[in-house]
């Protein structure tokens, strides 16, 4: 079991970001659409949540390139490179290159961790549980990133001295596997640029977003999987 959760890279972070991309809310990610310079500029975590609702209300699916950085005080850095489809209702498939390569999937019931090196497969029925568990229901927040607050005490910052990104930290209310979360938001335009998660063990997640493209246009058999001969599948993670 100790090599199944390692061969992942601590997946937790990454499936929570996955959880992110696959709720309703997913055009989060990318370019805005036309809508977006109607909204009004936000002043404010309200006003901000408001733009974001208003912008990517239409926005059904999506596809875009990831780069992971992972940082830990046990397993030091591990950084990846790859690609994210995300299609309404809550589906996803993240696919990470190289050597260390993995694939993570969900159907919106079932959470999917291959990895082609062991081939073997972690299966969580229990998405929430994937996700991260703790206190914070991850999967049920992003199902409205506007009520971000209920679960967070959220900030609000602009960078570059009110020129750049609006920055966005969200610390769980109550105590659980998140230490806060970070989110970076494009001027104007709303795109999330970059979500980094810090856990309670000092490890941290970094996920930036490059080349979306909205609206694509993916087959529901993207999110599927299908285990190649001879993969071990285990039931939740072995618990």
């Amino acid at each position: 079991m100790t090599r199944s959760l390692r061969s992942c890279r601590s997946p937790r972070g990454l499936l929570l970001a996955l959880a992110l991309a696959a709720a309703p809310g997913a055009a989060l990610l990318g370019a805005a659409p036309a809508q977006a310079a109607e909204v009004a500029e936000p002043t404010d975590v309200a006003s901000l949540m408001e733009a974001l609702k208003q912008t990517y209300s239409g926005v059904k699916s999506l596809e875009a390139g990831f780069t992971q950085v992972q940082k830990s005080p046990v397993a030091g850095e591990f950084r990846a490179k790859g690609k994210v489809q995300v299609k309404q209702p809550r589906m996803a498939r993240w696919e990470t290159q190289g050597e260390a390569g993995s694939l993570f999937l969900t159907d919106g019931k079932t959470i999917t961790v291959y990895t082609p090196s062991m081939k073997q497969a972690l299966v969580y029925e229990d998405l929430g549980a994937a996700s991260g568990g703790g206190n914070v229901d991850v999967l049920a927040l992003l199902e409205d990133i506007s009520k971000l607050d209920e679960q967070f005490k959220v900030s609000m910052t602009i960078g570059d001295g009110g020129k750049g990104a609006y920055e966005v930290e969200a610390v769980p209310r109550s105590p659980g596997n998140y230490k806060r979360i970070l989110l970076t938001f494009s001027r104007k335009k709303y795109g999330l640029e970059k979500v980094v998660f810090e856990d309670q063990m000092g490890a941290r997640t970094e996920l930036s977003f490059a080349a979306v493209k909205l609206n694509a246009t993916i087959g529901d058999d993207r999110f599927q999987f299908t285990p190649p001969e001879g993969t071990q599948i285990i039931q939740n993670g072995g618990l």
